[in-house]
C-alpha cells in the first residue's frame, strides 16, 4: 500500500540523497529558458502527521493541523523557487499505535512547529497560470510536481531537574532515615521552553488552474528533522541533584532504576524525529508569462 511504500522511505531512505537527485532534476530543466518571471502568492490549511519514539509509527495518519502562507518566484514553467511559512500542531498518543509495547506504555506527548522553508519545486509538465485563458500554447491546466528544500523551525522542548533525597515528615520538616533501599524521595519536575532546529522537507504535489492566475495547489511534504526531541523523548537535564547520603549501595540501583524509567527515554533515541503535512491550497500569480514554446 502507500502508507506502507511511505513507512519505508521514512525509515531507510536517506533524505540529503533525495535533495541532490531533486537539485539536479531542477536545474536540468531550468537551463531551457530564463526569460520571463511569475509570482505566486497564497495561502494553505491542512493536517499534519508526526513519526516519532511515542505515539503512531507512520507520519501519514494524521494527529494536527495547520495552515501558513506560500510565495513562489517562477524561472520557467518548470521551475520554481518557493518559500512557505507554517504554524501546526503535533501529537502523538500510543493507544494509536500499532506496536503492541507502545501500547503498554500509554504515553502521549503534544507540541508544535512553527517553520520557515526555502527550497525548489520540478513541474513534470509546462505550468503557466499566468494567460492560461486563450492561450493556445498553454496546454496543461494542471501537473504534478516533486520539492526539496531545507527549514528552520521553533518547537517546544522539555528541560527536567532532579533530585534524589532523604525523604522530609511534612509535620516537623526534618529528613527521615530511609529504612530500605527504596525509603527516599525522587523529585522530576519539568518545564517546557522554545528550541529551535533546522529540517530538510521534500515531498509530492499537484497544482491544477481553477482560472486565470488562480490554482489549486495539493501537497504532502515529509520533513526530517535533525532533532530526537518532539515528542519530549530524550529532556535536557538541567540540574542533576543526589545527597551525598544516598550516592552509595544499596540506593544507586533504585536511583539509576528510577532514572531510567521517568528520563531515560525510550524507542530508538539514535533516529531523529519526522513530522508530515499534507496541505491544499489557493495560489494567485502575477508577473511576466513564462514561455517555453518558443514564441
Amino acid at each position: 500500500s502507500i502508507v506502507h511504500i511511505m513507512k519505508i522511505m521514512t525509515i531507510h531512505f536517506k533524505p540529503i540523497t533525495f535533495v541532490f537527485f531533486m537539485i539536479l532534476m531542477i536545474f536540468i530543466g531550468a537551463i531551457n529558458s530564463l526569460n520571463a518571471q511569475i509570482y505566486h502568492v497564497g495561502a494553505f490549511a491542512g493536517v499534519s502527521g508526526s513519526m516519532t519514539d511515542i505515539g503512531q509509527e507512520i507520519s501519514l495518519i494524521p494527529s494536527g493541523g495547520g495552515g501558513g502562507i506560500s510565495a513562489r518566484f517562477g524561472f520557467t514553467p518548470r521551475f520554481n523557487i518557493y518559500a512557505d511559512v507554517l504554524y501546526t500542531t503535533l501529537s502523538g498518543d500510543d493507544q494509536l499505535a500499532s506496536n503492541e509495547t507502545r501500547r503498554l506504555r500509554n504515553k502521549q506527548f503534544s507540541n508544535f512547529a512553527f517553520e520557515g522553508s526555502v527550497g525548489f519545486e520540478f513541474n513534470f509538465f509546462d505550468f503557466a497560470p499566468v494567460g492560461f485563458v486563450g492561450r493556445s500554447s498553454v496546454v496543461n491546466r494542471g501537473t504534478p510536481y516533486l520539492f526539496a528544500g531545507g527549514s528552520f523551525f521553533l518547537h517546544n522542548r522539555q528541560n527536567i531537574a532532579v533530585f534524589h533525597g532523604w525523604n522530609v515528615d511534612p509535620n516537623t520538616n526534618v529528613a527521615t532515615v530511609p529504612v530500605n533501599a527504596i525509603d527516599f524521595a525522587s523529585n522530576y519536575n519539568t518545564s517546557e521552553v522554545v528550541d529551535n532546529n533546522f529540517a530538510i522537507p521534500f515531498g509530492i504535489g499537484y497544482k491544477y488552474i481553477i482560472m486565470d492566475k488562480t490554482y489549486i495547489d495539493i501537497a504532502l511534504g515529509l520533513r526530517y528533522t535533525f532533532t530526537d526531541d518532539l515528542d519530549y523523548n530524550s529532556p535536557t537535564r538541567t540540574t542533576y541533584e543526589v545527597e551525598d547520603r544516598l550516592a552509595r549501595s544499596p540506593f544507586i540501583a533504585e536511583i539509576l532504576a528510577r532514572d531510567l524509567q521517568n528520563i531515560g527515554g525510550s524507542g530508538n533515541l539514535n533516529d531523529n524525529d519526522w513530522f508530515a503535512f499534507f496541505k491544499v491550497g489557493v495560489i494567485y500569480v502575477f508577473g511576466d508569462i513564462p514561455c517555453a514554446c518558443g514564441q
